[in-house]
This record gives C-alpha cells, sequence and structure tokens, in this order.
C-alpha cells in the first residue's frame, strides 16, 4: 500500500491521518481495516481491504485503503471543478 496525500479535514483544515485499526483471517481471507479521518473532529471514514491467495500469488479483492483515502478526499464541488 503506497502512500497517498490526503487533504486537510474539510471543518477544521488540520492535517488528516490514516491508521490500520485490524486484521484477521477469515473464510480464506486476510482482511486488513484501516481509517483516514481528523483526530480533532473525529470524522472518520472506514475501509477493509480483502487479500486472498490464487495460483500462490496474493490478489488484493477490494482496497479499502485505496477506497477510505479517496472517500476522505472528495470534496462537493470536484465535479465542477473537472467542468471548469
Amino acid at each position: 500500500m503506497g502512500q497517498t496525500e490526503l487533504k486537510p479535514c474539510p471543518f477544521c483544515g488540520r492535517k488528516a491521518s490514516i491508521v490500520k485499526t485490524g486484521n484477521d483471517m477469515s473464510s480464506g481471507a486476510f482482511i486488513v481495516n484501516y481509517e483516514v479521518g481528523c483526530k480533532e473532529c473525529r470524522i472518520r471514514f472506514r475501509g477493509t481491504t480483502y487479500i486472498y491467495m490464487k495460483g500462490g500469488e496474493p490478489m488484493v479483492s477490494v482496497d479499502g485503503y485505496k477506497e477510505c483515502i479517496d472517500q476522505w478526499n472528495r470534496r462537493a464541488d470536484d465535479d465542477r471543478r473537472k467542468a471548469d
């Protein structure tokens, strides 16, 4: 999982952070949970990554790390900026 720049908190402007909140093994998949958000405002987005083995190679079926970063970085005026 590579580093992706997080936008500041849309409410207070402080720096956001991402943390791994846990991992588990279930139904043949390795599960990793993440949270991205603002410690001051206590706003969080959660994501879960599912990794399983296929032909001896690890495969990511859902990238919760990227999903929660994308959710955090999305802003109401993103569509408007693309149109300009």
